[in-house]
Formats: structure tokens, C-alpha cells, sequence
């Protein structure tokens, strides 16, 4: 599959002078060429001026491909008019071909930058060359995803999930970094839903751009202006730190509370899994997950979980996670309804069991053993995540998973080398240990289910 490319610049060409689109490669047909040009940003477009401003790009094309760009200054304009040249460097990428990167447009461009395909020309040609680009992406980054947890937090990153699911479009407001904002929040949603986006992370707003997620500079009072005109909704991630509304139902509160918990290996999994959805789709799936999400151990409080002190957690620290777990029994109203609930039937032990669970998740697992090793195992990374799933779900008792476990343990320990596996060894044991001593020396309630299976678990980790 190729990947097609165009530039739209300042030039004088035997067509024309001015911007325009200088040259494509010969798979662009005339119809995505003209909206290309339309979409185009030309002189003064930039938010920023400096040599090292930029913006990636994002939308779809009459033909059905999408064209992901690059703008950023480049020299002087030809012309000699003050200011900077700005320069588009685009990819025409057919559905195929953005699916096989798991409809990331950042994934895109990070391969084919890596590969050397994109580049400011000194000289124009007049016309480009088609190009090969290799490899695939996984539904979710899991590294970029993490990032948000510390910035915005997941408070924000509900919020803003919530503005991208409705569709209607909006702008992000005071972001130091908007490119690694808007690549971590499409790694939030499902690939299926990626291609409904369209966004640019650093060009002015023109209604022949309409982009559905803008980002704007917290320096543009007179952009912020043009914005409201238009019937666009700004979220000033600059002025509010705590947005007023906690979501903790439907997708956003699924990814929210995934980030809040550092489930990043579970979020992945069931991304990766879901296959062909729509954004129609999101909030009922985000229910079904948070459910078993709960059944994993890592319910969360209802609004206390975003604080305004979660928005700047860095990497989840014992002392912030004991302020984010439940220590209370659920009260009906909270995010899932009882009717609903994974937890439902069960007692107030098993209520207090859940809380257990949920602490000593987060305080384990702010880097979950899959994500410390699967980097140096990338052959095993998705073992490694189904085990780190399997202990858990094996010690709050979901029927099967010790069957599982006594199997994909052994696999393990093949797989990995001496040293690492004691490091999975050490993590579970210690995980599991101080689980059985709270469940056995509980004041209040005592789980001796709960302990024997820890027991269990330990026993099975000593397997050689």
C-alpha cells in the first residue's frame, strides 16, 4: 500500500503565485487536490511564530482518504513580505493503510518521519513520489496514554472526552503541548471512532478549516473571540484546573478511571478488542467496562476520585493513591447503577474486600509488570499483560482464573530470563502477602476467602 504525498506552500509556479498546492504525487486525484488547497493554511497561519512552531493535522477527504499534515515555518517567503513561509507537508493515506497504524494519524507520522519520507524541499519539485511506508501500530500507545494521568489528569481527560464524543466541535485552550495532548486522547478512544475526528493542534481558525477539535494558545484573547463567533465551545485548561463536572459514567468515566487506577494494560486489552464500533456506541461499552473494571478491583470514588489535587498527580504516589481509593462501602448511587453493578450481590465484606483490592492496586501497580518488561520482551508483551490480568482477577476470586494462572505462570517463567522472572515473582508475592495480612487481620471484617486464595496464588508463583 502507498502512501501519497502533497506540499501546499508560497511559490511562484507556472500556474500561479502565492499558496497554493505546488506538488502532489499522481495517486491524488483532482478532487482531493482542491480540498487540499481549501484546507490549506497560508501566510500568518501559525499560532505561533518562532522556528520551532508546528502543527499536525487531521481530516478526511472527498475520496474517503485522509490526509494527516505537517505545517511549520520555513524561511522566508519568496516574495519578500515579512514573516515566515509556512509550509504543509502532506499524506494522502488510504483506509487501509491508516487502519493497518490503528487509524492513529500520529502513528502515521511518526513512521514515515522516522523513515525519512517527509522533508522540506529547497528546491520545489513538481511533482512528488508516491512511497512504501512499513509496519503497523497497536490499538492503544500504552506510554502515551499513561502520560495523561499526570497531565491533564484524569479529571480533564473525561471532560474532554465527553466534548469529543458528542461531536460538536471545540477548542482546547492553554495547553503547553497540544500535539501530545491530542495524540494521547486518540489513543483514548477505539481505532473505529478515530476516523470521525478531524483536528490541528497549532493553525488559526478559518471556517474553510473546520476542524473539529482546535487548540489555541492561552496568548490569543482575539482567536478565543473568533472561536465564540463561530459557535465553538473553548475548554481553558489554563484558567480551570478542576473542571466543574465529574464524569464518571459512559466512556469518559471508563478511560478516566482506567488512567486514574494506572489499568493501562487492561484499558489496551479491551480497546484492542472491541473491533468495529462507533462513537454512538461508546457510552453503553464504557458502562459494560467500568463494571468489569470493578470486578478487577479498582473501583473508584465516585466524584472525590477528581479532585482537584488528581489533575497534577505525576505517576500516582502512595500518598495520592490512599487519597483516590474508595475507603468507604459504595453507596447505591454511585457510578454504576446497583442494578448493574459488578458488585451487587455481594455483602458488606465483599464490599470492603473491593476497597482492599482497589488500594493495594493502586498502590502496587502504578507501573504494572507488563509495562516494566515488555518493553525489553515485545514478544511477550501481551502474555505478560494477560498474566498481570489473570493474578488479580484469580485472587478476588473470578471463577477459572487460578486454572489460567497455574498455566500462563509456567509460560512465563519460559519466556522470560532468571532475573526478570524473580522480579515477577517479588512484585505478585509481596502483592499477595499483604493482601492475605489485611484480609486475616482485619479489625472490622475478616475475608478468609480472600486469604486462602492469596495463600494460592503465592504457592503457584513458587512453581518452577
Amino acid at each position: 500500500m502507498l502512501i501519497e504525498q502533497a506540499v501546499f506552500t508560497s511559490a511562484r509556479t507556472d500556474r500561479a503565485a502565492g499558496y497554493q498546492l505546488v506538488a502532489r504525487s499522481p495517486g491524488i486525484c483532482d478532487e482531493d487536490a482542491r480540498e487540499i488547497s481549501v484546507w490549506g493554511p497560508s501566510h500568518d497561519s501559525l499560532y505561533e511564530d518562532g522556528a520551532d512552531a508546528v502543527s499536525v493535522n487531521f481530516f478526511q477527504l472527498p475520496s474517503g482518504a485522509f490526509c494527516i499534515s505537517k505545517t511549520e515555518p520555513a524561511g522566508g517567503e519568496y516574495s519578500g513580505r515579512r514573516g515566515a513561509q509556512v509550509y504543509t507537508q502532506c499524506l494522502v493515506v488510504g483506509p487501509d493503510s491508516l487502519a493497518r497504524f490503528g487509524n492513529n494519524p500520529f502513528a502515521v507520522l511518526t513512521a514515515a518521519l522516522a523513515q525519512g519520507s517527509l522533508r522540506i524541499y529547497d528546491e520545489l519539485p513538481k511533482e512528488l513520489d508516491a512511497f512504501r511506508l512499513p509496519g503497523r501500530a497497536a490499538a492503544v500507545d500504552q506510554s502515551v496514554f499513561l502520560q495523561l494521568q499526570s497531565d491533564p489528569g484524569p479529571a480533564w481527560v473525561a471532560r474532554l472526552l465527553s466534548h469529543l464524543i458528542a461531536g460538536k466541535p471545540f477548542a482546547i485552550v492553554g495547553h503547553a503541548q497540544p500535539a501530545c495532548l491530542l495524540a494521547g486522547l486518540i489513543n483514548c478512544v477505539p481505532p473505529s471512532c478515530r476516523t470521525e475526528l478531524s483536528f490541528t493542534t497549532g493553525l488559526k481558525y478559518s471556517p474553510r478549516r473546520p476542524y473539529k477539535i482546535n487548540c489555541v494558545p492561552v496568548h490569543q484573547p482575539e482567536q478565543r473571540r473568533v472561536l465564540r463567533q463561530h459557535d465553538i465551545e473553548l475548554l481553558d485548561l489554563s484558567a480551570e484546573r478542576t473542571p466543574g463536572l465529574s464524569v464518571t459514567s459512559g466512556w469518559p468515566g471508563f478511560v478516566s478511571c482506567a488512567l486514574a487506577a494506572g489499568k493501562t494494560s487492561f484499558f489496551s486489552s479491551r480497546v484492542g478488542r472491541l473491533g468495529d464500533v462507533t462513537g454512538q456506541d461508546l457510552d453503553r461499552l464504557g458502562d459494560q467496562l467500568l463494571e468489569e473494571l470493578a470486578g478487577n478491583g479498582s473501583v473508584l470514588e465516585d466524584s472525590s476520585t477528581f479532585s482537584a489535587a488528581s489533575d497534577t498527580m505525576p505517576t500516582f504516589p502512595e500518598e495520592r493513591a490512599r487519597e483516590t481509593i474508595v475507603t468507604k462501602e459504595p453507596e447505591p448511587s454511585a457510578t454504576i447503577p446497583m442494578e448493574r453493578r459488578a458488585d451487587a450481590a455481594h455483602d458488606r465484606a465483599a464490599n470492603r474486600w473491593s476497597a482492599a483490592v482497589a488500594e493495594a492496586t493502586l498502590l502496587e501497580l502504578a507501573s504494572a509488570p507488563a509495562d516494566t518488561l515488555g518493553a525489553q520482551h515485545p514478544q511477550s508483551q501481551e502474555q505478560l499483560e494477560l498474566l498481570d490480568d489473570t493474578v488479580f482477577e484469580a485472587i478476588a476470586g473470578k471463577p477459572e482464573a487460578f486454572d489460567r494462572l497455574a498455566h500462563l505462570w509456567p509460560h512465563t517463567v519460559n519466556c522470560l530470563g532468571r532475573a526478570d522472572v524473580e522480579i515477577y515473582r517479588e512484585h505478585y508475592v509481596r502483592y499477595a502477602l499483604r493482601l492475605w495480612q489485611e484480609c486475616a487481620d482485619g479489625e472490622e471484617v475478616r475475608s478468609p476467602g480472600v486469604a486462602v486464595r492469596a495463600l494460592d496464588a503465592i504457592a503457584i508463583f513458587f512453581r518452577d
